[in-house]
């Protein structure tokens, strides 16, 4: 400018250079530099947005919450957290800012939007990172930490630079965080609202972020308040004083005011929902085993010492998980010695020489270290925690480069030969000086170019290193279907039915998040655990079924096949299809299954929590029928179904008699037996029945479930007879209305049958070997497989129970040589070995339960008597940690017990209920008086529990226990008057149980179903089409008439008038919104009223 002012071609020259020195060493060359160093987050970029990136598995999840955003529903917490297996309790991120972060692109531009959204915050932290590198020392620091940051790139996997998995979003905004927190510490008080900003984002994107989060926030924090404080010192001059302490509040006030809108929403879940900030402070401190101390010296170790991780390019994204597990060597030890005592004694000389930039550079690397320690030591050594070391220690990449250029950095600085280099560059300058005006920018201009190479050589080595994203195979496929998935009706609820494999389970999150986008709500089952419960099936109505399958087989006749996609995965081509189907009204009384919401959400509302007498302004259960004169085995009712809420087929009742009649089971008789099938109308009515002859001795007991295809499968446990050591079984299948075909038979000292979510079948028995053989049908099979063997001990067993989850995994428990012992059989393959849980006498009653997520729970109750004692029952519960690993045992309950009810059949029961909790009911004694007790299985040892039992003067003792579709359980127990519990004049009983808000255990009033009499071996189940629930007893004591009851469903559960339509997103107003809309315009008003104040203050 002053050249062309004064048209003086000597001036104009002289500006002309000073503009270009200014272009390359001012904030142009940070930029540049920033950028080269960016290179490897730019090219992952761009490699996925041509590959075509898809949300897939954990990423539809992260779409789909911060879609919700914008929503009436808005989510308050962050992600789900394995923390939960440690508290036992839902357990999620500390907040939602990744939500907030990517609400924007999930609503414009998905899925490239969400790419380029992550690509620009890890660039712009980038660009942070190098700034303040450069501010802190020089441009040689900042092209350092540019090197640095491009080869530490070349250790992560390149999906890590662009990916919305919260493990991977906070990388780069951790490498700021840490640039930030330094400055800060070094007066640099202006970057408290960023500090803020950047610390509340990675303490609510995932847990592993918290160490180093508080590590570097305390030196940033700490190192203000000494600088403020050296800032009052008289030696310090008036006016430097002032300006400075009148400086730093607005920016304390802004940073408070950023975390407070940051913090609001768990806050608020915290005050007014399921508290989450508690459960992960009893995640971080109720570790009752951790990896330890090696495993934290091995993580540090091989965090800075040499070959450190950030300058190793892993085979594997998770390898560190197995890193840690052992020593990296007597190379990498030393020089992580040497390099964390560099740095303690970098602080004591930093100190000395009042050099504060370096001691805070080096306690926050130091700090950091400490970070990576926690992390890795502090880690639960159950299965499923230990490998989440995999991604948690991604952090350590930045860690190390950070420790590497501070440890140099010190290392310069306090060896002086950054002086030497001052002076020696100011001597060129002045050298330089005397040359002509045109050559005096050579020097800058050489320097720039120098470092613009040096960060652009280590920004393309990160960027070479990149990979195609480990999902890649999928996005193609999911175009395809995404692209037609506009079949489905908008504003309307669907139920997404995926099968749950290793193909189908990464993409079922994405199809939610693109219906989601559509306007279109997919249910799924348990998807409260995640998505939260506006996407759970059991809690709302759906007018259509979206089928996800690879099996080329059409899911129910008249689906429409909508979406045709193929898969390359494990060396082959998969088909995937997409189907729809809208769901019909069922026959009966019109009532359909996916309105069970309605009838769980009145039952909860007007039901009481301690029920007392028979409510007579409710369904009650009509009064006893008869069904047969007698019976040798059973009765036991059973309702085939594939869900809670999906029936296949009509329920039926089954009972085991005799050609002799009701003659007594010792009495000479004919040989043979039947199996009668009664079949139930939609009114709960039993229909003509119908009966398969056997031969042989009549059973001792009967064992039914339904399942798949509208197959019941019933097993009969026959006597001791003849010349065989032990006991048999035969395993019969059939429909309500057809024909019962025999499957299986053979000897055995014990039995157990079980089914799973999706209708499979289980069966274990003892056999002579000794071992207990496992067979299983799954739900698409027509037979059992054969069986698998697990290795027992040549002792009886007295009690054995099988459960099994969707894989077809199987959990077997059984008592043998005084205690429980239990085995994980898996469908892999997998060898498990056999536990020991703890104490039994003989003939315990002995439940199980193994869940989806790797988690088991089995309980027990053992009776003792001592000579010249009343018997003595204890009730055992022993959760599984992951991996199925028990530890030791809690004692439920303990009592005498003189009439062995801890020993009657039926007086302890555990079922999953369709909310995928699981209800707990158990027999005990209290103060004289036999109870009936229910609660949510994981806090059954340790919070109150609902008493379905409590008429006054009277012993009850619980016969039957069954899930119903609408969140609730349908109880049956015994009870009789008295001191004592008689069986021979006792009432049978009923109630519905469920699981209340905050995990608290509630029950409907209790019904009477029969009147005092011998009434043994009650059955109930539920039909999963309409509610109703049907009981089935024997009336009279063994051997007497079979009598049933039915039930109409509960209140609320009604035929669903019209399809339910989703509303829109962002319908109704949330008092959330309006919270947070206040609090922004609050700032808003805070940040005008600053900037004015300080306007009027450079005016005057």
């Amino acid at each position: 400018m002053e050249g062309l002012v004064t048209s003086s071609a000597a001036v104009g020259e002289a500006a002309s250079s000073r503009t270009g020195v200014r272009l390359l060493n001012g904030p142009a060359l940070t930029l540049a530099v920033g950028l080269c160093a960016a290179l490897p987050v730019i090219a992952a970029a761009a490699r996925a947005l041509h590959e075509g990136w898809q949300p897939v598995a954990d990423r539809g999840i992260i779409a789909t919450r911060s879609f919700d955003v914008f929503s009436s529903h808005m989510p308050l917490v962050g992600q789900y957290s394995f923390a939960g297996a440690v508290t036992g309790k839902l357990t999620y991120s500390l907040g939602p800012m990744l939500y907030w972060l990517l609400a924007p692109a999930a609503h414009v531009g998905a899925p490239a939007s969400f790419v380029l959204t992550m690509a620009l915050v890890n660039v712009g932290s980038v660009l942070v990172a190098v700034a303040l590198a450069r501010r802190r020392g020089g441009v040689w620091l900042m092209v350092a930490a540019a090197v640095g940051i491009g080869l530490m790139c070349r250790s992560l996997a390149a999906n890590n630079f662009y990916d919305i998995w919260n493990p991977s979003a906070g990388l780069f905004p951790l490498l700021a965080l840490i640039f930030v927190c330094w400055s800060l510490a070094c007066g640099d008080y202006r970057l408290l609202p960023l500090a803020a900003l950047l610390a509340s984002f990675l303490l609510q994107c995932e847990d592993s972020f918290v160490p180093p989060t508080l590590g570097v926030s305390v030196v940033g924090l700490g190192g203000l308040v000494l600088w403020w404080l050296r800032m009052r010192r008289p030696r310090s001059s008036r006016r430097r004083r002032s300006s400075r302490r009148a400086g730093v509040w607005p920016w304390a006030l802004a940073a408070a005011l950023v975390f407070a809108i940051c913090w609001t929403p768990p806050l608020i879940d915290q005050a007014s929902h399921e508290g989450n900030l508690g459960h992960v402070l009893q995640a971080a401190t109720e570790r009752e085993s951790s990896l330890g101390t090696s495993v934290g010296v091995h993580a540090v170790v091989r965090t800075v010492g040499v070959r450190p991780w950030w300058l190793v390019r892993p085979s594997d994204p998770f390898v560190r998980k197995r890193d840690v597990r052992h020593s990296a060597g007597s190379a990498a030890n030393l020089s992580a010695a040497l390099i964390l005592a560099w740095l303690l004694v970098a602080i004591a000389l930093s100190i000395r020489r009042r050099r504060p930039d370096v001691a805070a550079g080096a306690a926050t690397a130091l700090m950091l270290c400490a970070a990576v320690f926690s992390i890795a030591s502090a880690t639960p050594t159950k299965r499923m925690l230990a490998e989440t070391l995999g991604y948690t220690l991604w952090s350590a990449t930045t860690v190390g480069m950070f420790v590497w250029l501070m440890a140099l950095w010190a290392a310069v600085v306090l060896s002086g030969a950054d002086t030497l280099l001052a002076r020696g560059a100011s001597g060129l300058a002045r050298r330089a000086g005397r040359r002509p005006v045109a050559g005096r920018a050579i020097g800058p201009a050489l320097a720039g170019a120098v470092a613009l190479a040096l960060a652009a050589l280590a920004g393309g080595a990160g960027a070479r290193a990149g990979q195609p994203d480990e999902h890649a195979f999928e996005f193609a496929a999911l175009k395809t279907i995404n692209a037609r998935l506009g079949a489905v009706p908008r504003g309307h609820s669907v139920y997404l039915n995926a099968r749950l494999d290793g193909l189908i389970t990464p993409l079922r999150p994405e199809l939610t998040y693109d219906l989601r986008r559509r306007g279109v709500r997919a249910l799924g089952v348990g998807a409260y655990l995640r998505t939260g419960h506006w996407y759970e099936r059991a809690e709302h109505p759906y007018d259509y079924v979206v089928w996800v399958y690879d099996n080329r087989r059409l899911p129910v006749p008249g689906a429409r096949v909508i979406a045709v996609a193929h898969i390359r995965s494990g060396g082959r081509w998969h088909t995937v299809e997409v189907a729809i189907s809208r769901v019909r009204p069922r026959a009966g009384p019109g009532v359909h299954a996916s309105t069970a919401h309605g009838s769980a959400i009145a039952l909860r509302r007007d039901a009481a929590v301690v029920p007392g007498s028979a409510d007579p302004g409710r369904s009650r259960w009509s009064a006893p029928r008869e069904l047969a004169p007698c019976a040798a085995a059973g009765p036991a009712v059973a309702f085939p179904s594939e869900a809670p809420s999906v029936p296949t087929g009509t329920g039926a009742v089954l009972w085991a008699s005799t050609p002799a009649g009701c003659r007594a089971r010792g009495a000479s008789a004919p040989s043979g037996w039947s199996l009668s099938v009664g079949a139930l109308s939609a009114a709960g009515r039993v229909g003509p029945v119908s009966a398969r002859s056997l031969q042989g001795l009549p059973p001792e007991s009967l064992q039914v479930v339904g399942g798949s295809r509208g197959r019941i499968t019933a097993l009969a446990a026959l006597p001791r007879g003849g010349r065989a050591p032990g006991g048999g079984f035969v395993v019969l299948q059939g429909r309500a209305r057809g024909a019962m075909a025999e499957l299986l038979g053979g000897r055995t000292d014990a039995l157990a049958l079980t089914r799973a979510y999706l209708g499979d079948a289980a069966l274990a028995t003892v056999t002579q070997v000794p071992a207990i053989a496992v067979r299983v049908q799954r739900y698409f099979k027509g037979a059992f497989v054969p069986e698998r063997a697990i290795s027992i001990p040549d002792s009886p067993v007295s009690a054995l129970t099988a459960t099994m989850d969707y894989r077809a995994d199987v959990l077997v428990a059984w008592q043998q040589g005084g205690g429980i012992y239990a085995h994980m059989v898996r469908a892999s393959g997998r060898p498990d070995p056999t536990q020991r849980l703890g104490p039994s006498a003989p003939d315990p009653q002995l439940r199980a339960l193994v869940s989806d997520n790797d988690h088991g729970m089995v309980v027990w109750s053992s009776t003792q008597a001592e000579a010249g004692r009343p018997a003595h029952t204890t009730t055992f519960i022993d959760l599984s940690g992951p991996g199925v690993r028990f530890g030791a045992p809690r004692r439920l309950a303990s009592f005498s017990d003189p009439s062995r009810a801890g020993q009657a059949p039926g007086s302890l029961a555990l079922v999953r209920l369709s909310s995928e909790n699981v209800m707990l009911a158990w027999t005990t004694r209290e103060r004289g008086r036999y109870l009936v007790r229910a609660a949510p299985a994981v806090y059954a040892a340790t919070r109150p529990a609902a008493v379905l039992s409590d008429a006054r003067g009277s012993q009850s003792v619980l016969s039957d226990l069954a899930a119903g579709p609408a969140g609730e359980a349908i109880a049956v127990w015994r009870t009789s008057r008295g001191a004592a519990f008689d069986p021979g004049a006792a009432e049978l009983w009923s109630a519905r149980t469920f699981i209340l808000r905050h995990d608290r255990p509630g029950a409907a009033p209790a019904e009477r179903l029969s009147r005092a009499g011998p009434n043994l071996a009650a059955s109930v189940a539920v039909d999963p089409a309409n509610d109703r629930a049907v009981a089935t007893w024997l009336a009279g004591g063994a051997r007497g008439k079979v009598e049933y009851a039915s039930a109409a469903g509960a209140a609320g559960y009604r035929p669903r008038p019209t399809p339910a339509v989703a509303p829109h997103a962002g319908a109704g107003t949330h008092w959330l919104r309006i919270t947070l809309a206040a609090i922004a315009a609050a700032a808003l008003v805070a940040a005008a009223g600053l900037a004015l104040r300080r306007r009027r203050r450079a005016v005057s």
